[in-house]
């Protein structure tokens, strides 16, 4: 295990003030270590599920860096708008911000997508080459295919209509209605407890525009995965997922090129891999895979 040290980094993206935490090994005074920027999940502030990872990369000999999405925690910009192509901008942003610090070598860097963290962070990675490579973690690659496996078919069509009067709305008054997040991502049984967990600790519940829902319908990370070879792409996933279902990252794994890497952890549900022994196997299949493609 190595030492490490953690200190605060601000950064503006889209015109407002981010903040993240870098993960920083303790070594020679001068070394620079390889990078990772670690994406949160759905909503998600740096305080929940992504110190674990920078943890463990920390650990492992990488810089890590964790950070809040515009309007989520600490950054600025409109409060709880989760707009994908928003944020794969905070996503290369943060790139930028982890390349400047002198502990890294800003030849050699990567990007961890964790849940929905790793659909923007596929498409930051296609569109930057500064990245090395990147890691998902249970993400949706198609944002419609996602959000229309949440639902039973006729939600399905009702949440379309509700997703369509917004659309209206928005261009009639500028605004968007507000909904409980769990109007747009439906949570399984297991994911609601999950929720219910992080928001007694970190007071975390939150609502969002339904212009979010239709940005992530016409999202589709999958279409860019061509565009990350020759650098790597991996996709980690649980193969008894009720939240993302596993083919999501089957398909992106038979869209992307060479070289590319999956692996399914069998028997595991989607938040599993943040607990033992499901988060070992998880994270040094990732580590390695940042090793290979860093060397």
């Amino acid at each position: 295990m190595v030492s490490q040290s953690e200190k605060r980094v601000e950064f503006y993206s889209n015109g407002y003030r981010l903040v993240g935490v870098l993960h920083v090994p303790d070594g020679e005074e001068g070394r620079v270590h390889p990078g990772v920027v670690v994406c949160g999940g759905f909503g998600a502030v740096k305080e929940l599920r992504t110190p674990g990872v920078c943890e463990w990369l920390a650990a492992a000999g990488f810089v890590s860096m964790r950070f809040d999405y515009q309007g989520f925690g600490e950054a600025e910009g409109p409060k709880w708008r989760l707009i994908p192509l928003e944020q794969v901008q905070n996503i290369r942003d943060a790139l930028t911000a982890l390349t400047e610090q002198p502990e890294v070598d800003a030849t050699r860097i990567g990007v961890f997508g964790n849940s929905w963290g790793g659909a923007p962070a596929v498409v930051a990675t296609a569109a930057d080459p500064r990245a090395r490579c990147v890691v998902t973690c249970g993400s949706p690659m198609n944002g419609e295919r996602w959000m229309r496996s949440l639902r039973r078919h006729y939600e399905w069509l009702e949440f379309q209509k509700r997703v369509e009067a917004d659309r209206r709305r928005r261009v009639q008054t500028g605004e968007s209605q507000y909904v409980p997040s769990d109007e747009v991502m439906i949570p399984d049984p297991r994911t609601d407890k999950e929720h219910v967990q992080s928001d007694e600790l970190l007071k975390w519940r939150f609502e969002l525009p339904l212009e979010t829902a239709e940005s992530i319908i016409d999202f589709r990370p999958e279409d860019h995965l061509s565009r990350i070879s020759p650098r790597g792409a991996m996709f980690i996933h649980t193969g008894f997922d009720s939240l993302v279902p596993v083919e999501e990252s089957i398909a992106g794994f038979e869209r992307a090129m060479e070289p590319r890497r999956i692996h399914i952890e069998p028997g595991a549900q989607h938040h599993d891999v943040y607990y033992s022994p499901w988060r070992e196997h998880v994270l040094t299949a990732a580590t390695d895979w940042f090793r290979e493609q860093m060397a």
